[in-house]
């Protein structure tokens, strides 16, 4: 296992390495090496005409022209190439440039840790990062590491440790701690670089300031936590909301059942001829009554599954109207769809009367019949409610405007109420009245 610390020793100076560094083997840099390379070449070159030169100005005048147009056709390739060099150091000048304005934009600083030589070179972002004096600090490693909180020192020590070892890279997000004791938060990347046999030579990487995504991002959770807080309270609160709601329902009822009560005792003091009304309006009173008490012992409050509801009201009304004088079936067709309850008591108290009259009246001169109630959802909207007989009809030429009854009053002013359409529909025989009302699709 390799030791980190010791890897990040002092280095020797080293000129020629630190050119090969800076220029590379590639691209603009590796061309700039190159024309360096020949222009001290032609630089020697130069020298040893001009000495040939001097020494041919001994021999005459002939042999020293002779050595003069080598010698200045050696200084115009020395100068091609010089040419040619300030061009390449002028691009390379130009590419630091924009490298150092996207370094600066970014937030990020550049490290090189050398294997061989154990320099750790890194650009001024860096130390800024680190809070180093620039170009004084030690390169070292453990200098850096003093800097930064003691588990991610010892996470980033692991984690170079491991990538020199394995020829593998280095990532993470550690904290530096500043001189004013605040945190910065860094994030630190880099890959082993392989020299020409396949063994590692350097460890390469960047370094991000990220303390301001970091701080957005402990603000967006802080905001997510108490919105988390928020809706759990918001979800007591509606629990809370429906025990209450419940509970009312609950003495609605019970309040229901007692005025229900009262008026069936009255009814047994009053004559035979009075007896029914109060008989009507303790029916109405428990169709209201079975409403709150559906919403007592369901858990939602607000909306009814009507088509369910409806099976089991008429099936107790067929009870409480039928006692057994006449066999008439009442049959019930409802589509599943859920209502508030705001319109579920207008609609059962509708029914009710047309059920209650059909039950009623609608077979006095016959020994059986049926009564239908339907309830359809259709594609444009509409919940079509149908109470349907096989029995007698309406007389001929009735309108039910200029009805007067009492239940035809409360079935209109009820249908007005929920903005819904109530109609005497033609049937082949008995009577078919039908109640169309819009519903919100979305709560259906």
């Amino acid at each position: 296992m390799i030791d980190v610390q010791d890897r990040f020793a002092p280095p020797k100076p080293d000129i020629g390495n630190d050119m090969e560094t800076g220029l590379g083997d590639h691209g603009s840099g590796g061309r700039a090496l190159r024309t360096l390379k020949h222009c001290m070449r032609a630089l020697t070159h130069c020298g040893a005409a001009v000495r040939r030169a001097s020494a041919a100005l001994c021999q005459g005048p002939v042999a020293f022209r002779k050595h003069l147009g080598a010698t200045r056709r050696t200084l115009a390739t020395l100068n091609q190439r010089m040419v040619r060099l300030k061009r390449f150091i002028s691009a390379l000048h130009a590419s630091e440039q924009r490298l150092a304005l996207a370094l600066e934009t970014a937030k990020m600083g550049i490290w090189d840790y050398d294997l061989q030589t154990q320099r750790v070179l890194r650009s001024p972002a860096v130390d800024r990062f680190f809070e180093l004096e620039p170009g004084q600090a030690p390169p070292e490693i453990s200098h850096i590491l003093t800097r930064m909180q003691p588990e991610d020192a010892a996470a980033l020590r692991n984690q170079l440790t491991t990538a020199i070892a394995e020829s593998g890279g280095v990532a993470g997000e550690h904290r530096v701690i500043r001189a004013d004791g605040s945190i910065r938060w860094l994030a630190i990347r880099g890959e082993v670089v392989a020299d020409a046999d396949g063994a590692p030579a350097r460890i390469v990487g960047v370094v991000t300031d990220i303390t301001r995504r970091k701080a957005k991002e402990a603000a967006l959770q802080d905001a997510l936590s108490e919105k988390e807080t928020l809706l759990q309270r918001k979800d007591m609160l509606v629990e809370q909301k429906n025990v209450l709601l419940r509970e009312a329902n609950h003495r609605i009822k019970n309040n229901l059942q007692l005025i229900s009560s009262l008026l069936m005792l009255q009814s047994t003091t009053v004559p035979e001829e009075s007896r029914k009304y109060l008989v009507e309006a303790r029916n109405r009173i428990g169709t209201v009554a079975r409403v709150h008490q559906r919403l007592y012992q369901g858990t939602n409050t607000e909306s009814i599954e009507f088509g369910q509801y409806l099976r089991e009201f008429c099936a107790d009304l067929a009870d409480m109207l039928s006692a057994g004088e006449k066999p008439i079936t009442l049959l019930v067709d409802a589509a599943d769809v859920t209502l508030p309850t705001d319109r579920v008591i207008p609609l059962a108290l509708i029914i009710n009367e047309l059920v209650t009259n059909a039950l009623k009246h609608a077979f006095s001169q016959a020994t059986e019949g049926t009564v239908r109630v339907e309830s359809k959802l259709d594609s444009d909207g509409l919940l079509r409610i149908t109470v349907s007989d096989d029995g007698a009809g309406l007389p001929e030429g009735i309108r039910l405007t200029a009805c007067g009854t009492l239940g035809i009053k409360i079935v209109t002013a009820l249908t007005s109420q929920l903005d819904a359409q109530f109609d005497s529909v033609p049937a082949p025989h008995g009577a078919r009245f039908e109640i169309r009302l819009p519903i919100d699709r979305s709560r259906a």
